[in-house]
């Protein structure tokens, strides 16, 4: 979680091999916390022993699809979610690899 001033202004969640959810107010978007709580819940995952990572992202939010590819992380797959009443919502799903994760010959699987 980030706080200034006691107020919470961002966060990051995980949740096995996901990244669940990330937030950052708007007013403290475009200076680096956004990089800086994905960086940390890469090392959650990791730290967990995934060496893949998974998240989902609404399709119409093309900024975050955007950031997420910034950083390394590429759209794999296409999810349809229906809901009450027949009501949709399209997602993508994005992975990325661990960047410690480096395959070596004692380490063929990595």
């Amino acid at each position: 979680m980030a706080v200034i001033d006691g107020a919470q202004i961002g966060h990051v969640s995980v949740s096995g091999d996901q990244l669940v959810h990330l937030f950052v107010e708007p007013s403290h978007q475009h200076v680096g916390l956004g990089r800086h709580l994905l960086a940390l819940g890469e090392a959650m995952i990791a730290a967990g022993g995934h060496m893949d990572f998974e998240l989902h992202a609404r399709v119409e939010n093309v900024a975050a699809i955007a950031f997420y590819e910034r950083a390394g992380w590429a759209v794999t797959d296409r999810l349809i979610h229906t809901v009450e009443h027949g009501i949709s919502y399209d997602e993508r799903v994005l992975t990325k690899r661990s960047p410690s994760c480096v395959p070596r010959a004692e380490l063929p699987l990595c």
